[in-house]
């Protein structure tokens, strides 16, 4: 059984070394044009990925930044009813970064990348986490479990209320943001709404993901309703 993967990457260079890696796998079919920056849909690269017939995305963004924000608005979270931007058929991702700090890995394993593994890493590693994300599963390298876990502590532990208590001030117009986002609108919508650029929305979004020390959308919720910045 094959699984077909695209492979989105902010640098060519990147995108190429793992294209290279994962042809070496006699059980993955690559897909989908190489990720444009410049391209208009460049804004929803994993929705992207998932229309041109990927089974799995392995991603290499930019920064850590990129990770939170397009996970944290481009992903659903059915349990919370809190809607992002993207279709729950969206293919699963593995996203693949350098130096990731523990705290925004787990983050992303919150927003729902299937992986977060290191840059160099092996051919037949990253061709298991592709078969583990295939069938549903969650990877990521042994060294760093306890790291990630640690920082993954569940939403009414002591941890979390102590962040729910630290948040930094916002802004006026992040709180009208954040009160869309709690309302379950997408960027889009939430750009309508205020009249202002679909851009400076996910700009507004990851502000409030810094300053929530949140990793997705029902996070920043949940926090800043613990908080007192926002009534439900």
């Amino acid at each position: 059984m094959t699984t077909r993967v695209a492979v989105l990457a902010a640098s060519p260079v990147v995108r190429a070394g793992l294209d290279a890696l994962l042809a070496e796998s006699g059980s993955v079919v690559l897909v989908a044009p190489p990720y444009d920056p410049g391209d208009a849909r460049a804004e929803a690269p994993l929705e992207r990925a998932a229309g041109a017939g990927a089974d799995v995305v392995v991603w290499a963004p930019a920064s850590a930044l990129d990770v939170v924000t397009t996970l944290g608005t481009g992903f659903v979270d059915l349990g919370s009813g809190i809607y992002g931007d993207a279709a729950p058929s969206s293919a699963p991702a593995l996203v693949v970064i350098a130096d990731l700090a523990p705290r925004d890995a787990a983050a992303a394993l919150r927003a729902g990348a299937r992986a977060v593994l290191p840059n160099g890493i092996a051919s037949e590693t990253l061709t298991a986490a592709v078969a583990a994300a295939a069938a549903g599963l969650v990877s990521f390298p042994a060294d760093d479990a306890a790291g990630v876990l640690a920082t993954d502590e569940p939403p009414g532990s002591a941890d979390a209320a102590g962040a729910a208590a630290a948040v930094a001030p916002l802004s006026g117009r992040e709180r009208d943001v954040l009160a869309l986002v709690a309302e379950g609108l997408a960027n889009k919508q939430i750009a309508f709404r205020l009249g202002i650029s679909e851009h400076t929305v996910k700009t507004h979004v990851a502000a409030l993901f810094t300053k929530l020390h949140a990793g997705t959308r029902a996070e920043a919720v949940v926090t800043a309703a613990r908080a007192g910045l926002l009534l439900l």
